[in-house]
């Protein structure tokens, strides 16, 4: 029980304030959207339907394979990773593209960019770092 609640707040809580802050950042005039994957590799704009099918697939199966551990760092990693793909594939579906806003050197990115970054880091992380 423990695992579906960490899951969800993460999942909510990560969706929620990424979709504020593009909307903060639109208002504002920052949003650039990117019809690409990563760092707006490619140009996806005519299949964003497949795109976004393979996206969610990739996304639910890194999560439930993580989701089988019973380590709430796997879990939380699990709820970032999963969060941030499903709100850039809410991006992709509402707007034809990611709405893009944090800028990291040459390119653009968001929050959702950086949970998905931050749940692989904690997948892969080792349990303890030897010296």
């Amino acid at each position: 029980m423990r695992r579906v609640v960490l899951f969800c707040s993460v999942l909510i809580a990560t969706v929620i304030v990424d979709q504020a802050t593009k909307i903060w950042a639109s208002s504002r005039g920052l949003v650039v959207l990117n019809t690409g994957i990563s760092f707006g590799v490619g140009n996806f704009s005519q299949n964003m339907v497949i795109v976004c099918l393979i996206c969610l697939t990739v996304a639910a199966a890194v999560s439930w394979w993580r989701w089988a551990s019973s380590s709430p760092r796997h879990v939380l990693a699990a709820g970032l990773f999963f969060a941030g793909a499903l709100s850039n594939i809410l991006d992709r579906l509402l707007y034809g593209a990611v709405r893009d806003w944090l800028p990291l050197l040459i390119v653009k990115n968001n929050l959702a960019d950086w949970a998905i970054f931050l749940g692989i880091l904690l997948l892969l992380w080792p349990r303890t770092i030897q010296t």
